[in-house]
């Protein structure tokens, strides 16, 4: 077995020196260290140990909550604790008080051990990753930090150069001049273009999910294309999060998206949209048919929902967005106040993508303990107020008309850059419109249907037989939209003749 030993100088509860740990490793074991009760010291403090093993053991018993694989840790820690650095593989350093960089070049013993830095970054975080590298340069090759979008533990180096990939790559995406919705659909064409690979029977399920594993390697699945795409949304400055899907709430099959709120005035885009990289990803290597497809581009949650061949649950946001006001009404009227606590999760998971004032969780036990200001008419106030400002964002589906000019607008963009792979023509946006199938708002009509329409009414009959072939034609034609991709056309051809020429 492969462990964390994690490095405090805070005592846990009840004063003990030792407690058990989560995390990816086979085991992880706690220990508080100071001045007097040192590192070494600690690696034979087999009295304080034993304490935390028997009270971890009668409060898992206790409370319910042991299950085989917390014996198995337990057992193999009561054996092995005479040896224990030997099965080490990371020290996690959590200190308040002490210097972890002193720390280390004080106590050389750990510096035969991967060492982990108390740092949660983000992508974005490259000044931080470039101070902690010129920091600790002397010991680089040993120092791992926690990367967001990486299950496991990431060496300094490795997390270096993840954020530089994105951050040139994201460079050169802004120099493109695309507006914001155009920059989303532009690196969801990025992204998709990998075909899904699981990971080999003996490899670690890290090496197709982790963003570094999975931009560096050749495996991916469904959280590998969830947490590239975040990190370009990240990247770009939209507030975005994985979407962390179940077949229900004890089921092991899961799957991953995004969600992003998107602000583009240019197509009048101003909500919460669903996005799905997996669903619309390349399905083989020598073949860009996936480029026709935006079924899951865009969506809003319900439609999203709808096209669902699965019945997830959305783990971190329960209930959606509608009728959320309703429900909390109802179970203030019956005084259910604990069963508020979903609710409250579902409403700041909403407030937090769009920038909303969060429901405080301590207004729920003022309302139960009767301790504070809030009644339940307040609670009540302060719930459907927030979710009035948010709930408008999650619905606000973005029609045909608007994806059509937008994929033009990104796929003369893309046939710019590699016309041998980009599909740009009518017929081509057609069949992009019919894949992904897109809804028109409106139903648009030729000239002679529209001078019809005015002097003698809507036939409704007539109507009905329009096919989306009908509108889609005449909305082209209405956008000019044919001779538009004649000139990009017309015009690329002529520089790659200017070009071989000279």
């Amino acid at each position: 077995m492969k462990g964390t030993l994690i490095l405090t100088d805070q005592k846990r509860i009840q004063n003990m020196e030792f407690a058990l740990g989560f995390s990816m490793s086979d085991f992880t074991l706690e220990m508080y260290i100071d001045e007097e009760k040192t590192f070494e010291k600690q690696l034979h403090n087999k009295y304080e140990f034993n304490k935390c093993m028997e009270q971890s053991e009668y409060d898992f018993e206790e409370f319910g909550s042991i299950n085989e694989d917390d014996k198995k840790q337990i057992q193999y820690l009561r054996e092995h604790f005479d040896n224990i650095l030997d099965d080490v593989e990371f020290i996690k350093l959590l200190f308040k008080d002490v210097n972890p960089k002193e720390y280390i070049m004080n106590n050389l013993i750990s510096l035969n051990k991967n060492i982990v830095l108390d740092e949660y970054l983000g992508i974005t975080d490259l000044n931080r990753i470039e101070e902690l590298i010129e920091e600790y340069k002397d010991v680089v090759d040993r120092i791992y930090i926690n990367l967001y979008g990486n299950q496991q533990n990431t060496s300094l180096m490795d997390a270096y150069k993840t954020m530089l990939l994105f951050s040139k790559k994201v460079e050169d995406i802004k120099a493109l001049d695309l507006s914001p919705m155009e920059q989303v659909m532009y690196v969801y064409d990025l992204v998709r273009d990998r075909v899904y690979t699981n990971e080999d029977a003996s490899d670690p399920s890290s090496k197709s999910r982790d963003l570094t594993q999975v931009v560096f390697g050749d495996k991916i699945v469904c959280l590998g294309y969830a947490n590239i795409f975040g990190a370009y949304l990240t990247c770009l400055g939209f507030k975005n999060k994985i979407v962390d899907l179940k077949t229900d709430n004890d089921s092991e099959f899961g799957h991953a998206r995004n969600v992003a709120y998107i602000v583009d005035p240019k197509y009048d885009i101003d909500g919460v949209y669903y996005f799905d990289a997996t669903w619309d990803s390349k399905g083989d290597d020598q073949s860009n048919s996936y480029l026709y497809d935006y079924s899951h581009f865009a969506k809003t949650k319900d439609d999203m929902d709808a096209i669902d061949i699965y019945d997830f649950i959305d783990v971190h946001f329960p209930y959606g967005p509608n009728n959320l006001d309703k429900q909390v009404e109802e179970i203030i009227e019956n005084k259910k106040y604990a069963d508020l606590n979903r609710y409250i999760l579902s409403l700041n998971y909403m407030t937090n993508l769009v920038g909303g004032k969060r429901i405080d969780y301590m207004d729920i036990v003022y309302m139960v303990t009767s301790i504070g200001s809030v009644s339940p008419k307040d609670f009540l106030k302060r719930f459907k107020d927030t979710y009035d400002g948010v709930v408008e964002k999650f619905n606000k589906p973005i029609y045909a008309e608007t994806m059509i000019k937008l994929l033009n607008n990104v796929r003369k963009v893309e046939y710019y850059q590699n016309p041998d792979w980009y599909p740009y023509s009518g017929e081509d946006m057609y069949k992009t419109f019919y894949e992904s199938r897109w809804n028109f708002e409106y139903a648009h009509l030729d000239p002679e249907q529209t001078l019809m329409l005015i002097f003698f009414g809507p036939d409704e009959e007539e109507l009905k037989e329009l096919r989306p072939v009908d509108y889609f034609v005449n909305y082209i034609l209405e956008n000019n939209l044919e001779e538009e991709i004649r000139q990009v056309k017309l015009t690329k051809t002529l520089s790659l003749v200017k070009n071989k020429n000279n």
